[in-house]
């Protein structure tokens, strides 16, 4: 039965060596949960597993034939045939030019340099050709000792872990298939003979267990030294084609000629390779998961450890015999059919068990009855069989049939132990129930279709199949009728798929499979084939051509059998049941994992089930389910991504638009001790890690959106750094890919994510295929990225041929009175959205007269204003109430007071947008109206420029420009004489603004510092909002006045205002001026006393620690004193209280009779009977005294005895009864038992004293 405790894992940062589940305690620690799928079903012994590693022996038996194969020819043919071929080449060499002796006489007409000539260079051409065929024949003894070295360090070591796991698999099957063949109806079979084999079946178990462990732990270090030996043998021989020119340091790569795969390093041209691969770059990426295996070997070893014990713990088998006699094991599964306790009516999902079971069948002409073992299983309401194929390299799949259509029954009358019966019917209605039946009693009885007997392997197993239908049939029938899996609980499936199709020979396997018009043949339908060695070619459409399966990169799932990869490719074709297939074994195991869905717990839609629920492969199909630009590589490697992350969810939930953009394999760092490589499949909106280190598996999932930036190590060309709103970060090392080319990829993909007009999923594809024929042009160590953006161009965005800002800037000092001006470290377009963006209220907590509290009405967003055919700006209107300038500086929220008019008029004007350059903010003007005074006119400019930093971060230039001026009420000029009271307000209303802008500048850094770090700008998209804009058409040009003619709202301000802001702004700047002066006396007394301390450093420190001493001790004492206070205080309330002197003793008999003891009976002291004879003469002085005294002694005893017989009678009812039982047990003894009560004395005395004092009590009664 499956094991429910998954082998997984949490790891994070600080303690990464550690297996157990652990808690972050940092920002920036990653937590993980990794499984083990592979160890997983080793420990339940699944069809999965055994598929598995028998395919893998099967692959590694064809590897070592070849290689085997190929020793043998170098060693019997190849070496005698180069060393042939060498001699008769060397003979060639040395004739293709006539000897230099023969030249030497009268043949020709240059005696003296000819010879020479032709001598020197039959010399220098047969050294050439010696060293061309050094460069053909290779280095064979090199080449020899790897590949046996491969064999014997990493071969034989797996053969022999797979030598002991064939033994005891083999031992185990024989001993459970016997153990299971008893006739339990046999009268000498005895339950403890029962009981005895299924320990000795556990002891194999234990062993065989042990055994799958260990080959699945070899099989994880197996495969990645496999690679790093093949890539050795690469390097080898590539180390041959190196010609070295004569009397130079060059070397030349021959390989290099002929267009490969494989280049020396990174710098040479490759853009005429399709796909490149660096060498140099695959030995970095061994390298890496070198070390993962020294890191991670530990852990597995814990994992192994951990999975061993629990499976243990599983498997035991029981120690109740009742478990192991026949007619124990019938009451108990009747009491199950019976009992309503496994009734579970608030259950949230449908139970679900899997394990092997024993199905019996019938083989041959003649029908001989076998008993074969298959795995069957109850999930999502559904009963199906899987079993391993007959070549037992992948796994089949029979029909699945819903619950509500198999009634379960026990056969208790079986001979052999453990088999109930299954009633599968196509009706909806069930037949009447039986004995020992699970099935509702009802009125219509119906001939099932098929019945089907199955045997479990322990009572404990078979008890919970019976517990797991009769839950799974109850929940299925409280589903309403609509419920998808209500439906699904109703029906029958055949197999999808004609390869995962049940081809096995037996009756039954044929019965319960069926094969109709909705069976595919994912061969046929996506044009693949089996070639050589069980190579898959995989027809490709864009080329025409059949192409291997690897040039698709194909990724490895955690389980690989031989359909393995078929498997993968299904999600062309249509997509997953809401139930476990064939499909899923091949990939995921049998174990479910949907608790490890990436989309568990996210929001999903109802999963109706239809009939036909496929997306058409075909693209020439009406309905398009893939893009136009999607090649048929793109389509399956996002086959190969929903098979991984999307197919053992609870709920099928995934998004038809969610197609794999950009994928590429790399090696991520959680930690510094730890590491994983992954494979990254980029969609449009969220970007997937699929990790695969040494069996550990972790799905994880990130929306693009949380990712602020993606930077490139300055150091590390091909390490990216990730950067998260929630201020983590993680690191990945870039393989096979560029670098650059990643990161143009995420930074193109976050700020299309953050775009108010985001580009569709075909221009999202054509841009990223332009990003990467631009960075294959460029060297991979590229650490500049271009941009490739749809936000870096807005369509209101002006360029002016020739803009200088500066003298923009230099224009505005002319025409405002004043100008303040900050730098922020953000680039211009980020500190835009801060200030306008729409979930910022900068603007509207630093207005001149509009605080906190305010609340702005009317227009929120911004229009586009044509003011001409070819002239644009952006206009936001708002209306906000007036508040108290006064309740605005102090930033409190107080009640508003209103002068005159309730609201403000604010016009805000984007005249100039150069886009991430400049950005100029216009302000219509305020006029205000103070008593005693002209109107006043207020006007404000706000610049937003780039900024040159040495540092080359981004720097922003903030300026803004304020003017007041007071208008003459007959011509609405400025005018320049003003009164001293137009002063005095023209001085606070500048004194005010600036309070305003620090306000301003203070906000901007407080929320500089809440974005943090990196890519500020996209945070503060991000956080604060697009800046949304209503477009309107270019024809409708409004002509409208210029600013200074429009009609401004007029605000009266009254007195009290003024006096407010005079009050307050000098309130401030005294503290100011306050704060500077004590500072700056601070600093000057320290420096004072520093100098004085260097005059005599022992002196002072001598005074300081006498002063520090006196101080302690005055504290002590004052402490002492009033210790001693309060202790005076409490003694004097307590003596004060009349109730504190009352004192109280309690005494008993015992305790009196030793008082009296000691007061009448004199002290035998011999100096005082010496003093009493010796003053026995004045014995008469005292005698009244001691007749006093004796009276008083005699009346205190008689108040004792008094006491004494008070007590006495308070008790003396207890006392009687107690003493007349013993007296009657006393008479008992003696009657009874003579001769015991003559011998013992002791019990005569005390019978006596009984009766006596029984006599005594009823004597003072009477």
């Amino acid at each position: 039965m499956q094991n429910t405790l998954h082998p997984d894992r949490k790891v994070s940062q600080p303690d990464a060596g550690e297996v157990h589940d652990q808690e972050t305690h940092s920002k920036d620690e990653i937590k993980l949960k990794l499984i083990s799928v592979e160890l997983k079903e080793a420990s339940i012994d699944s069809p999965a597993f055994r598929a598995s590693v028998n395919y893998f022996h099967t692959r590694i038996e064809l590897f070592e034939t070849q290689l085997q194969m190929q020793l043998d020819y170098t060693d019997s043919q190849y070496k005698n045939s180069v060393k042939s071929f060498r001699s008769m080449y060397e003979i060639l060499l040395t004739g293709f030019l006539p000897p230099s002796n023969l030249i030497e006489s009268t043949l020709t007409d240059n005696q003296a340099y000819l010879p020479n000539l032709i001598d020197n260079f039959s010399t220098d051409y047969y050294f050439f050709g010696i060293e061309i065929f050094k460069l053909v024949a290779g280095d064979l003894n090199t080449y020899t000792s790897l590949i046996i070295n491969l064999i014997k360090t990493i071969i034989e070591p797996y053969k022999q872990k797979r030598t002991n796991f064939t033994y005891y698999q083999s031992k185990y099957d024989n001993m459970i298939a016997t153990f299971q063949s008893i006739n339990v109806l046999h009268n000498n079979l005895e339950p403890e003979s029962i009981m005895e084999d299924s320990i000795h079946i556990y002891d194999i178990r234990k062993s065989y267990l042990e055994a799958s462990l260990d080959l699945m732990a070899e099989i994880f270090t197996m495969r990645v030294k496999f690679d790093k030996h093949l890539i050795d043998l690469v390097s080898v021989i590539r180390k041959s084609t190196r010609f070295n020119i004569l009397d130079t340091k060059i070397k030349v790569n021959l390989l290099n000629i002929h267009k490969t795969f494989f280049f020396d390093n990174a710098s040479e041209d490759f853009d005429a390779v399709d796909n490149f691969i660096d060498i140099n770059e695959f030995q970095a990426w061994i390298k890496k998961v070198m070390d993962v295996i020294s890191t991670a070997s530990d852990d597995l070893m814990v994992v192994k450890n951990q999975l061993y014990e629990h499976t243990l713990q599983r498997i035991a088998p029981s120690k109740d015999m009742r478990n192991y006699v026949i007619k124990d094991v019938s009451m108990g599964i009747l009491d199950i059919v019976r009992s309503n306790n496994a009734m579970v009516t608030d259950m949230k999902e449908s139970p679900n068990i899997s394990g092997w079971l024993y199905m019996k069948t019938y083989v041959g002409e003649q029908n001989r009855l076998v008993w074969v073992r298959r795995w069957c299983f109850i999930q999502n309401s559904v009963f199906g069989i899987f079993a391993l194929s007959t070549s037992k390299v992948y796994v089949e799949e029979t029909d699945k049939f819903g619950v509500l259509n198999i009634d379960l029954r026990y056969e208790p009358l079986s001979q052999r132990k453990f088999c109930f019966h299954l009633y599968i019917s196509k009706e909806k209605k069930v037949q009447k129930k039986n004995l020992h039946s699970i099935a509702k009693e009802t009125a219509t009885t119906v001939e099932p279709d098929i019945i089907v007997t199955l045997q479990a392997e322990s009572y404990k197993e078979l008890k919970n199949w019976f517990l797991v239908f009769k839950q799974a049939k109850a929940y299925a029938s409280n589903l309403s009728v609509d419920n998808a899996e209500y439906t699904t609980a109703r029906g029958r499936y055949p197999p999808r798929y004609l390869e995962f199709a049940s081809k096995s020979i037996t009756s039954k396997d044929k019965e319960l499979t069926t094969v109709n018009s909705d069976t595919i043949s994912i061969k046929k339908t996506l044009n693949c084939e089996y070639s050589e060695f069980d190579f898959l070619t995989i027809f490709n459409k864009d080329s025409n051509t059949q192409e291997p399966a690897f040039h698709f990169m194909v990724t490895s799932p955690p389980i690989t059998t031989r359909f393995t990869q078929l498997a993968l490719l299904t999600r062309m074709i249509q997509a997953p049941p809401n139930y476990p297939d064939a499909v899923l074994i091949n990939i995921w195991g049998t174990t479910d994992w949907h608790e490890h869905s990436v989309t568990r717990g996210a929001s999903t839609t109802n999963n109706i089930i239809k009939k036909n629920n496929s997306y058409s492969y075909n693209s020439n199909n009406s309905e398009v389910k893939y893009p136009k630009n999607y090649s048929e590589r793109d389509m399956i490697i996002t086959s190969q991504f929903k098979s991984i992350f999307y197919s053992f969810n609870d709920q099928y939930s995934f998004d038809e638009d969610e197609f794999v953009l950009f994928n590429y394999r790399g090696y991520w760092c959680p930690n510094k001790h730890q590491g994983f490589t992954l494979t990254c499949f980029i969609t449009n909106k969220y970007f997937y890690h699929y990790m695969d280190t040494l069996g550990f598996i972790s799905l994880m999932r990130k929306e693009i959106k949380d990712v602020i930036s993606v930077e490139q190590d300055k150091i590390t060309p091909n390490l990216l750094h990730f950067y998260y709103l929630n201020e983590t970060s993680v690191s990945q090392y870039i393989y096979f890919e560029k670098a650059c080319t990643v990161q143009a990829i995420y930074n193109f993909l976050l700020e299309n994510n953050v775009s108010q007009t985001p580009k569709n999923i075909n221009e999202v594809l054509q841009t990223l295929k332009d990003i990467q024929n631009n960075m294959n042009k460029t060297p991979r160590n590229i650490s500049k990225v271009p941009k490739y953006s749809n936000l870096d161009c807005s369509y209101y965005a002006q360029v002016p041929k020739s803009f200088d800002p500066n003298g923009k800037l230099n224009i505005f000092k002319k025409q405002y009175h004043v100008h303040y001006r900050s730098s922020f470290d953000i680039s211009p377009k980020g500190l835009l959205h801060c200030l306008l963006g729409d979930h910022s209220d900068i603007f509207k907590k630093c207005s001149l007269f509009t605080g906190n509290g305010s609340n702005y009405s009317g227009k929120h967003f911004w229009r586009e204003h044509w003011k001409s055919a070819d002239s644009v700006e952006l206009v936001k209107e708002s209306k906000a109430p007036v508040e108290d300038s006064d309740d605005k500086m102090s930033g409190t929220k107080k009640v508003t007071r209103y002068y005159n008019i309730n609201t403000v008029d604010t016009t805000l004007r984007l005249t100039m947008l150069i886009d991430d350059k400049y950005y100029e903010i216009q302000q219509d003007p305020i006029i205000l109206k103070f008593s005693f005074c002209r109107y006043c006119k207020i006007q404000l400019k706000y610049t937003i420029s780039s900024k040159t930093a040495e540092d080359q971060q981004p720097k922003t230039l903030l300026v803004v420009f304020h003017d007041i001026s007071f208008l003459d009420p007959k011509t609405n000029e400025p005018v320049t004489d003003l009164s001293l009271q137009e002063k005095i307000i023209r001085e606070l209303l500048y004194c005010t603004n600036e309070q305003l802008f620090l306000h301003v500048k203070k906000l901007l850094k407080y929320y500089l510092d809440k974005l943090g770090n990196h890519d500020r700008t996209t945070r503060a998209i991000n956080y604060f909002g697009m800046i949304a804009v209503i477009k309107s058409k270019k024809d409708n040009v409004h002509l409208e006045k210029s600013t200074e003619d429009h009609e401004h709202n007029i605000v009266d301000i009254n007195i009290s205002v003024v006096l407010a802001l005079a009050f307050k702004v000098y309130v401030v700047r005294f503290c100011k001026i306050f704060k500077t002066y004590l500072r700056i006396g601070c600093i000057l007394l320290a420096k004072q006393l520093l100098s004085l301390m260097s005059v005599n450093v022992l002196i002072y420190i001598t005074l300081l620690f006498s002063s520090l001493t006196s101080i302690f001790y005055i504290g002590r004492g004052i402490k002492v004193h009033v210790s001693m206070k309060k202790s005076h205080n409490i003694l004097h309330n307590f003596i004060s209280s009349s109730d504190s002197w009352k004192m109280q003793r309690e005494l008993n008999i015992t305790t009196v009779k030793e008082l009296i003891h000691n007061i009448t009976v004199e002290d035998p002291d011999l100096a005082f009977g010496t003093f009493n004879k010796i003053d026995k003469a004045n014995s008469r002085t005292y005698a009244e005294t001691k007749k006093e005294l004796n009276i008083k002694r005699n009346e205190l005893l008689f108040d004792l005895n008094m006491l004494e017989s008070l007590e006495q009678n308070l008790i003396q009812g207890n006392y009687r009864k107690f003493l007349i039982q013993e007296v009657n047990n006393c008479n008992k003894v003696k009657d009874e038992l003579p001769s015991h009560w003559n011998n013992d004395t002791m019990l005569q005395d005390y019978c006596a004293s009984c009766s006596v004092t029984l006599d005594k009590i009823c004597s003072l009664l009477l």
